[in-house]
C-alpha cells in the first residue's frame, strides 16, 4: 500500500552536491527523468558518462555483444579491465586515504590507508600463487569481516582467480556443497571467530566440509600461512572474464551460482553506490553483512572504487549491546550506514530511542521489505529525521538495485521514488489492474549475472523461459506514477477467495500487536482445498495466552474482516537467511511436511522445530487452545 505522506524532500543543498546531478550535466541533460531517458535510449554513453562521473577510468570501445541473445551478454568486448585497476590507481593518487577499517567485537580496529590496502592485497595474491592459483581457478573464502577478507577477495581478482565467498556461519554440508558444484581448487579461511562473546570453530565445518572432495580442494588456514613474494601487478583480464560466483540461498535442492565479471558486478556496485546513495571520495560507507551474501563483496569493491572507505564489523551485531552497530557507526565517523529492517526491528523491539550520528547523511535499506511504520521509527529514531533512508531492492543475480530511492526526489515512508537508471523495468499485469503485477526486465544491463556457473538450463528455466526475451525476476510490484512498491515475491503473494494482498502488509499489521516481536504470513490449504490465512508470530516475552487472537484482531482492524488470518500460530522462531530475511517459501514447506535445504537458514533449529499446519480440528485465533499450545512449544524450544 503506496504511503502519500512525503517523509523525507532534497533541500537545495543536497540537490546542488548530488552526483546525480553532476552526471545530469556531465550528460548536458535538462533533468533527471531526462536522464532516465538517456539511459535507456544511448547505454553505451551513459555508462561512460557514469564511470566518469564515479572516477573509474574504464575505455571500453564496444558496449555489449548480443549474438547469443538478450540472455547470454557478453560485455565490453576487446576491452581489458581487472577490478583491482581502480583501486590501484587511487592508490597513486591517494596513498595516505584510509580505505578499510575492520572492528571487532572487542573493540579492537584496524585501519589501512590505500597504500596498505594495496600491500595487503599483492601479499595474499602471493600467498594464493604459492598455493598454486593461477588465472581462471576458483578459490572458496569462508572469512568473517577482517580487513584480511577483503584482501583476499581483491587478490583472487589480481590473480584473475574466480573468488567463490561463502557465509561464514556455514556448516560443513553447505560448505561441500558449493565447493564441489564451483569446482573450487583451494578454500580459504580462518580457525575461530567470536559472535555475541563465544568462540566459534570454523576449523572443524571447513575441514568436514572440504574431506568429501578428497584431494581436489585443499584447505589454507590464514593462522598457518607463511610468507611469499607479493605478486606485484594484476592480471590483464579481459572485462567479461569470470570475478567470481556468488550464491543465492535457494530453499531447496543445490543453491544457485550466479556468475559475474570484472566489469560487471563491481562497475554496477560502485555505480549505485554513487549514485542512488550519493557516496562522494573520502566517505565512509558501513553496511553489516557478511562476506558471503552480497553486500559483503558489494562493501568490498565499491567505496574502494569510489576513493571511499569501507567499514566492516566482525562479532554480533547486538554485542555487547543492541546499539553496537550505531556506536560502532559513529566510532568511526561513518557518513552511510545501511541497516537492515530485522535490525531495525530489534532497535524497536528494544525500545531504542534517539540516536545523534554527526557524520552520518545517508541512510540505505536492503533485503526486505521496509513497511511503512518501520520506516517512521527508523527515520525519526536516527538523527531526528533528517536523513534520507535509500530503500533499494535488486538482487544478487542483478549486482545491486532495479528500484531504489534517488535523493533528487521525495522519498515516502513506503517504496521506491525511481526505477534504477538503466534499467528498463516492466509489469505483466496479473488482472485487471496494469500497475499490478510481476516485475520483469526488458533490457539487459552490466552487472547482470552472465549465468549460473555450469547451468546453463536452469538458467534460462529461472530467468528467461516465461516470457521470451523478457527477465522474469518474481517480485510483484505496484506503481503509482513514479512510485513503485514490492508487494513480495509472486510466490509469496496471498490470494484469499481472489483478493490479492502482499504478506509484508498483513505482518505490518500483526507487528502493530504490542505482543508480537515477529510475524510472517502464508497461504495454507485447508481440509476443503482452499488457501486460508495463516500467521506465524513469535511473541514478546509475557505476551499472555491470548496473543494470537488479540494479533487477529489487530490484523482485522487495520486491512478488513475480509483478511482476518484463519489461524495465529506461536513459534520460537521463525526461518530467516544469514542476513535476516524472512524465508516465507521455507515456512510453507515446513508447514507442508515437505524438505528444505538447511544451508538456506541462518538457525537450522527451526526445521527442526517445523511449523503447524493449516488443518482441521485445530482451534482458530479466537479460541485459546491455540495460544496456549504456541505458549508450550515456547517453552518446549
Amino acid at each position: 500500500m503506496t504511503e502519500t505522506a512525503t517523509a523525507w524532500s532534497p533541500d537545495a543543498g543536497t540537490l546542488e552536491n548530488a552526483r546525480l546531478t553532476s552526471l545530469i550535466a556531465r550528460l548536458n541533460l535538462p533533468s533527471y527523468d531526462a536522464l532516465l531517458d538517456f539511459a535507456l535510449a544511448r547505454p553505451a554513453d551513459y555508462w561512460r558518462g557514469a564511470m566518469a562521473e564515479c572516477g573509474i577510468d574504464f575505455p571500453f570501445t564496444e558496449y555489449v555483444d548480443l549474438s547469443r541473445g538478450p540472455a547470454f551478454p557478453r560485455w565490453f568486448p576487446g576491452t581489458v579491465f581487472n577490478a583491482c585497476m581502480p583501486i590501484l590507481a587511487w592508490a597513486a593518487r591517494e596513498p595516505d586515504r584510509p580505505a578499510l577499517v575492520a572492528e571487532g567485537e572487542d573493540g579492537d580496529a584496524r585501519r589501512l590507508s590505500y597504500a596498505e590496502t594495496l600491500a595487503l592485497v599483492r601479499q595474499l595474491a602471493g600467498l594464493l600463487a604459492a598455493q598454486g592459483v593461477r588465472r581462471g581457478d576458483r578459490v572458496a573464502l569462508l572469512m568473517p569481516n577482517r580487513v584480511e577478507a577483503v584482501g583476499l577477495l581483491l587478490a583472487c581478482a589480481w590473480l584473475g582467480a574466480v573468488a567463490v565467498p561463502l557465509y561464514s556461519g556455514f556448516g560443513p554440508e553447505a560448505i561441500r556443497q558449493r565447493l564441489g558444484h564451483s569446482g573450487a581448487r583451494l578454500l580459504v579461511t580462518v580457525r575461530e571467530t567470536v559472535r555475541a562473546g563465544r568462540r566459534i570453530d570454523m576449523e572443524r565445518p571447513a575441514l568436514a566440509g572440504a574431506a568429501e572432495l578428497g584431494d581436489s580442494c585443499d584447505v589454507l588456514f590464514l593462522e598457518d600461512a607463511r610468507p611469499a613474494p607479493p605478486v606485484e601487478d594484476p592480471v590483464a583480464t579481459e572485462a567479461g572474464e569470470p570475478l567470481m560466483i556468488l550464491y543465492t540461498s535457494g530453499t531447496s535442492g543445490t543453491p544457485k551460482g550466479t556468475v559475474h565479471t570484472h566489469a560487471g558486478f563491481p562497475l554496477r556496485v560502485s555505480h549505485d553506490m554513487a549514485l542512488l546513495f550519493d557516496v562522494h571520495p573520502a566517505e565512509r560507507v558501513f553496511w553489516f553483512s557478511d562476506m558471503g551474501w552480497m553486500i559483503g563483496p558489494m562493501l568490498a569493491f565499491a567505496p574502494l572504487m569510489l576513493g571511499a572507505a569501507a567499514v566492516f564489523y566482525e562479532g554480533g551485531p547486538a554485542a555487547p549491546g543492541v546499539t553496537r552497530l550505531l556506536d560502532t557507526a559513529r566510532r568511526h565517523c561513518v557518513t552511510h550506514m545501511g541497516v537492515a529492517p530485522t535490525l531495525a526491528r530489534a532497535w524497536r523491539s528494544a525500545g531504542v530511542a534517539a540516536q545523534e550520528l554527526p557524520d552520518l547523511r545517508v541512510l540505505m535499506s536492503a533485503g526486505e521489505i521496509l513497511d511503512p511504520d518501520l520506516f517512521r521509527y527508523l527515520h525519526g529514531t536516527v538523527n531526528e529525521g533528517r536523513l534520507p533512508i535509500v530503500n533499494y531492492s535488486g538482487g544478487t543475480e542483478v549486482s545491486g538495485g532495479l528500484l531504489s530511492n534517488v535523493l533528487l526526489r521525495p522519498i515516502l515512508p513506503s517504496g521506491f521514488n525511481s526505477i534504477a537508471p538503466g534499467v528498463d523495468l516492466r509489469i505483466v499485469p496479473d488482472g485487471g489492474d496494469p500497475d499490478t503485477g510481476e516485475m520483469v526486465l526488458a533490457n539487459v544491463f552490466p552487472g547482470m549475472t552472465s549465468g549460473l556457473w555450469e547451468d546453463e538450463a536452469t538458467y534460462l528455466e529461472t530467468y528467461w523461459s516465461a516470457r521470451p526475451g523478457l527477465w522474469s525476476h518474481g517480485d510483484i510490484v505496484t506503481r503509482n506514477g513514479t512510485h513503485h512498491d514490492i508487494v513480495g515475491r509472486a510466490d509469496d503473494v496471498l490470494k484469499l477467495s481472489g483478493r490479492r494482498i502482499g504478506p509484508s502488509e498483513v505482518e505490518a499489521a500483526a507487528l502493530a500487536c504490542h505482543g508480537v516481536a515477529e510475524a510472517a504470513a502464508v497461504a495454507l490449504p485447508g481440509a476443503d482445498g482452499v488457501e486460508r490465512l495463516a500467521i506465524y508470530i513469535v511473541a514478546r516475552e509475557g505476551a499472555g495466552p491470548r496473543i494470537g487472537a488479540d494479533t487477529a484482531r489487530h490484523v482485522e482492524e487495520r486491512l478488513g474482516k475480509a483478511f482476518r488470518p484463519d489461524r495465529v500460530y506461536s513459534v520460537p522462531m521463525l526461518p530467516r537467511t544469514r542476513n535476516g530475511k524472512l524465508l516465507r517459501k521455507t515456512l510453507k514447506a515446513l508447514a507442508l511436511g515437505k524438505a528444505v535445504d538447511p544451508s538456506s537458514v541462518a538457525d537450522p533449529r527451526c526445521i527442526e522445530h517445523g511449523y503447524p499446519p493449516f488443518a482441521p480440528g485445530v482451534a482458530d485465533p479466537g479460541e485459546e487452545g491455540a495460544e496456549t499450545r504456541g505458549a508450550e512449544s515456547r517453552r518446549d524450544a
